[in-house]
């Protein structure tokens, strides 16, 4: 029962490397769905694991507001941005192909949530391999696609491939938030492990490049900015 949390949090953080049309489609929406059917498996192994841990809950809540103060504040501007919307069916509902809506923005808050509440801090090492091994994943598959390997199983893209998200925009932008993890680790640590996590953020950065995303670029460089300032 106690490691059914970090299970979870890794089956979605490997989700986008499972975001093939021939598994979701339309590819936001049927993810989605996915997502939400995970969230609400931890919402209901939650009901059990809370009691048995809720000492340990309530004293990480006491020192939580740097978590809980974002997350309400996200959740007020978006209800906000519902009352006030001119089609308030759109705003919550979205369209399947887009898979917007404040009903998945809700549903990411109720998971940011509970994986601060029930994850332990030794626990969060199995999420970031998961991650960092879906980006790796995924980054292999643009490589692929653009160089025209697995021609058979896999489109061929002679520029901006991209991989498993359908768009390469969205890769663009996957790649930066797991180069800047990979990088945010490799400061950090040292030995084999620290040129290992260096290698593997030049190695997201090879992917974001081969996506030519002007808004992955500008993202590249802010956190480049921040890591040397």
């Amino acid at each position: 029962m106690i490691r059914i949390p970090v299970i979870l949090v890794c089956l979605a953080a490997i989700l986008p490397a499972l975001a093939s049309p021939a598994l979701f489609y339309p590819a936001a929406w049927s993810q989605a769905v996915v997502f939400r059917f995970i969230v609400s498996l931890f919402l209901i192994f939650s009901v059990f694991i809370i009691p048995q841990r809720k000492k340990e809950i309530l004293e990480k809540l006491r020192g939580a507001s740097s978590v809980l103060l974002p997350l309400g504040a996200f959740v007020c501007v978006l209800s906000l941005a519902l009352v006030f919307s001119k089609d308030t069916y759109m705003s919550f509902w979205n369209l399947p192909l887009r898979g917007w809506g404040l009903v998945n923005y809700f549903t990411l808050v109720l998971f940011a949530l509970l994986a601060f509440l029930l994850l332990r801090k030794e626990d969060w090492k199995w999420v970031w391999v998961s991650a960092l091994g879906a980006g790796t994943y995924i980054t292999l598959v643009a490589l692929a696609q653009q160089q025209g390997l697995l021609a058979g199983i896999l489109v061929e893209y002679a520029a901006r491939p991209p991989g498993t998200l359908g768009s390469p925009i969205f890769l663009g932008i996957y790649l930066l938030l797991v180069c800047l993890l990979a990088l945010s680790f490799a400061v950090s640590k040292h030995g084999k492990l620290r040129i290992a996590l260096f290698g593997l953020a030049l190695f997201f950065s090879v992917g974001i490049l081969m996506t030519l995303s002007r808004a992955a670029f500008a993202g590249l460089g802010a956190g480049l900015l921040f890591f040397l300032a």
